[in-house]
């Protein structure tokens, strides 16, 4: 099945959901891969494949679940991925499925924010990391209903508020605190004045979004 699986991989060939790696390169290049697609829309890395789509295998299998699992520790938060080491012809080839984080945004221990953009795996710019910030509170402050609750829901206010999870709100608001400090870090480095005003730009977004978590926390609004 997963051979099959392989074989569909290499006629689609590379894309926004799909990776070829000829080989693990380090613990950070690898959490980048990952990241960059928890970050998106998910989607599978296969090793041992160039990005050409040739088949080379793996030097050494084993060696590069090991890199795959060190570079899985370096991601915040942490991610449940199951490497599979699948065997075409005389080639190790390793095969990883990336769900799309439900916990995003994903960042390396580099402290970099991975999105994919076509066939590359890049670092978020402002308005990337300002999005995944919104879908990020948008997760947190929303718990869905157990289905014996759903029916009634339709019964209940528009205007009441949310069920809310604030432990994770809160959780989810430092890490973007974070990840925020360290992108002013990098556009105050870049010394522009389109840089200082992006951000800018993503301060006020994040501070209405703490805002709105907040009154949603209180009962208000």
């Amino acid at each position: 099945m997963q051979l099959a699986r392989i074989d569909d991989l290499l006629r689609i060939g590379p894309n926004e959901r799909i990776i070829f790696e000829r080989d693990t390169q380090s613990p950070e290049a690898v959490a980048q891969l990952i990241a960059s697609l928890a970050n998106t829309q998910g989607g599978t890395i296969v090793f041992g494949i160039t990005p050409r789509g040739r088949v080379k295998g793996l030097r050494d299998a084993q060696a590069a679940v090991t890199m795959i699992g060190r570079a899985a520790d370096g991601i915040t938060p942490h991610l449940l991925l199951d490497p599979q080491a699948v065997t075409r012809g005389d080639k190790q080839l390793i095969l990883l499925d990336v769900p799309q984080g439900s916990d995003a945004p994903y960042s390396t221990a580099g402290g970099h924010i991975p999105i994919r953009v076509g066939k590359r795996s890049t670092t978020a710019g402002p308005e990337q990391a300002g999005e995944l910030a919104r879908r990020a509170l948008r997760g947190a402050l929303l718990v869905p209903l157990p289905p014996e609750q759903r029916d009634s829901q339709r019964l209940v206010s528009k205007s009441a508020a949310p069920t809310i999870d604030l432990e994770h709100v809160m959780l989810k608001l430092e890490r973007l605190i974070i990840a925020n400090a360290d992108l002013a870090r990098k556009l105050d480095d870049a010394n522009s004045w389109r840089s200082r005003i992006a951000d800018q730009l993503i301060g006020a977004v994040l501070g209405l979004l703490v805002s709105t978590a907040v009154f949603y926390a209180l009962g208000i609004g």
